[in-house]
């Protein structure tokens, strides 16, 4: 439905009468807010809380309906959509989780029909949710976690200032490389499930640099250093 949230409708979230969904994109390309979904995790949350805040990034985790994680950037004023999008998905990449979806999941609507896409909201039924915050690893009641979506929430100039450094030995070895290639290699994100294809986006990158001639035999090298375990 395309019309304003009331506080009525918030209470009735609140109380576990109706459930909110929210598009993140207005219609002049601008959020107030982001989020990555992590919808299958198998991990412990708390340990996901505790690396946002090690890591420094300006992300609050939720428990989600289904058990996974959204990580919520807030905003203290209108962020362009782009911008914001771009960020979540470095930073997902750089927690570990590359091809989740991020909200918003455009950058502008088509039109006037096009309505985007809508995230669930936390604390549905907030005196017994399991859609609750965690910060540091710690459970955050409803208000508790409002002062700190208040506290955490970044203007234009302060996200763009936070980029997530690359090791100079990961820049020494994908010089000019795609940053995302850059960010999972840093990491050795190439675990099982993901070697083929991250394997597959270095070779480009080596074919492009080094030219026919010679990109094979660096792929053996790059492979040993950054996937874990190598290919054979």
């Amino acid at each position: 439905m395309r019309e304003p949230i009331t506080l009525d409708l918030w209470k009735g979230h609140l109380a576990g009468k109706l459930g909110i969904g929210i598009v993140p994109i207005r219609d002049d390309a601008t959020v107030r807010f982001g989020a990555i979904d992590i919808d299958e995790y198998k991990g412990d949350l708390k340990e996901l809380s505790k690396a946002l805040v090690e890591r420094e990034l300006p992300l609050i985790l939720c428990r989600s309906k289904s058990g996974g994680a959204h990580l919520y950037l807030f905003a203290s004023e209108d962020l362009p959509a782009k911008i914001v999008r771009k960020k979540l998905m470095e930073w997902s990449l750089v927690l570990g989780y590359s091809g989740v979806e991020v909200f918003p999941k455009q950058t502008r609507l088509a039109g006037d029909n096009d309505f985007g896409n809508w995230i669930n909201m936390p604390y549905f039924r907030a005196t017994d949710t399991n859609r609750y915050a965690l910060y540091d690893g710690k459970a955050l009641n409803a208000e508790e976690f409002l002062d700190l979506a208040d506290l955490m929430a970044v203007d234009l100039e302060s996200l763009e200032e936070r980029v997530i450094p690359i090791s100079k030995d990961v820049q020494d070895y994908l010089v000019e490389a795609p940053p995302c290639l850059q960010h999972l290699a840093q990491q050795r994100g190439f675990g099982e499930g993901s070697r083929n294809n991250g394997l597959f986006n270095i070779g480009v990158y080596l074919r492009k640099r080094y030219g026919d001639d010679f990109w094979e035999d660096k792929l053996d090298e790059y492979n040993s250093k950054f996937l874990d375990p190598p290919l054979g």
